[in-house]
């Protein structure tokens, strides 16, 4: 079962601390696509999202739909993480769990329901001082809008290697994509791969989130003023310190979580 953090719109499904999950300890499983939904669960995702479509556009927000993967269940099996996957849509994602979960839920249809995975890296300093960016999101995303968050996004759909079908060299490949379309980093500036600190769960959004941590050798100041203005409408860049009560409504539950496990991650 989930374990409840301290606040209480998370849920924590897998860590490894005090360091997180190294690479060779993560395993990926893909399903092959879902079944096609009843004509009724179809109409109502294609009427909701007609109207959520309408409803961004009027209001000058990004809204469009994608291959994405969701996640169906994850498990620790010997010291492992082994992530179970399934093909989707942005547009499942977020008519059935985030904007019209009530409705399915009500219809008997939780099977219908897909949580987007978000792969997602706190970015921070290899050298001290110790510091992470993360981004203030625009006013033109549809979650947690002009709050900070980690650098990344939902897991895009890929399919997996026939030579190594678990690897989760994907994974990493999607995270760096989105650090380097969002910031002015370089392969060079990410000398070493990640490590997993956490799978959690926002159980506000209903999304499953990785949270990784990822050290960089690029000057932090520079990253920040290269922040993509599509994206964020600022940087934040904090210290490794304790969060301060004041400053963590400004950071989504996910942001306010990595920074606690990043802290708690590095020695004294």
């Amino acid at each position: 079962m989930p374990l409840p953090l301290d606040n209480p719109p998370l849920s924590l499904l897998a860590e490894n601390p005090p360091a997180g999950f190294p690479l060779d300890a993560i395993a990926v499983h893909i399903s092959p696509d879902p079944a096609p939904l009843p004509d009724k669960l179809q109409h109502r995702l294609d009427d909701q999202w007609t109207r959520h479509l309408a409803h961004a556009r009027a209001h000058n927000r990004d809204l469009f739909d994608a291959p994405i993967l969701c996640l169906h269940h994850a498990e620790v099996r010997d010291t492992a993480l082994h992530l179970h996957l399934l093909p989707s849509t942005y547009k499942r994602f977020l008519i059935t769990a985030l904007r019209d979960r009530d409705w399915f839920l009500q219809h008997n249809a939780a099977h219908a329901i897909h949580e987007a995975l978000g792969n997602s890296a706190l970015l921070t300093s290899l050298h001290p001082p110790h510091r992470a960016l993360l981004g203030i999101r625009s006013p033109r995303v549809s979650a947690y809008p002009n709050r900070a968050h980690l650098l990344g996004g939902a897991l895009d759909f890929f399919s997996p290697d026939p030579a190594n079908s678990t690897s989760p060299a994907p994974l990493i490949h999607h995270l760096q994509k989105e650090l380097l379309e969002e910031t002015s980093l370089t392969p060079a500036d990410l000398p070493a791969p990640p490590r997993l600190l956490a799978l959690v769960r926002d159980n506000s959004l209903g999304q499953p989130e990785l949270i990784w941590h990822w050290q960089t050798t690029a000057n932090l100041d520079r990253l920040a003023a290269t922040l993509h203005p599509h994206e964020h409408t600022a940087p934040l860049l904090l210290p490794r310190e304790p969060l301060p009560p004041p400053l963590a409504p400004l950071l989504t539950p996910v942001a306010q979580t990595a920074i606690r496990l990043w802290h708690a991650a590095l020695p004294s």
